[in-house]
């Protein structure tokens, strides 16, 4: 369960708010607004400037989406985190590029993770080349 409550659009008070959630359902490319800004509608401010950088980075970068939604899929994989885990590769999967090549990265991304991890468990030194 969320430490912080999940504020459905119905339970919104407060007009900002809802024209946000309005906003985050139709530019975010979801069709809804994410439970990670849901979270953070009781502090209207803090979502807003949430909202404005998601907007700024994902939705307005110079950076093609698609190469975006990579950088969260294979951050995500780093930390492991279970709710970034499934949205992320579903972010992936709007770009068009396809369920396999979705599981490409999702697999590459392990990979490197696995590395790093056995690289830091026994301190390995960097090759000289």
């Amino acid at each position: 369960m969320a430490r912080f409550p999940i504020i459905a659009y119905e339970q919104l008070t407060d007009a900002n708010t809802k024209q946000l959630y309005d906003q985050t359902s139709t530019e975010s490319g979801f069709g809804m607004t994410p439970n990670l800004l849901k979270s953070m509608a009781a502090t209207p401010d803090f979502l807003t400037t949430r909202w404005h950088h998601f907007l700024s980075i994902i939705l307005q970068g110079t950076l093609p989406r698609m190469f975006r939604a990579m950088i969260g899929t294979f951050a995500s994989q780093a930390s492991n985190n279970p709710y970034a885990l499934n949205v992320h590769p579903h972010g992936l999967s709007t770009t068009g590029i396809g369920e396999t090549k979705v599981f490409e990265h999702i697999a590459t991304a392990e990979l490197f993770a696995g590395a790093n991890h056995y690289t830091n468990a026994i301190n390995l030194e960097i090759d000289i080349i």
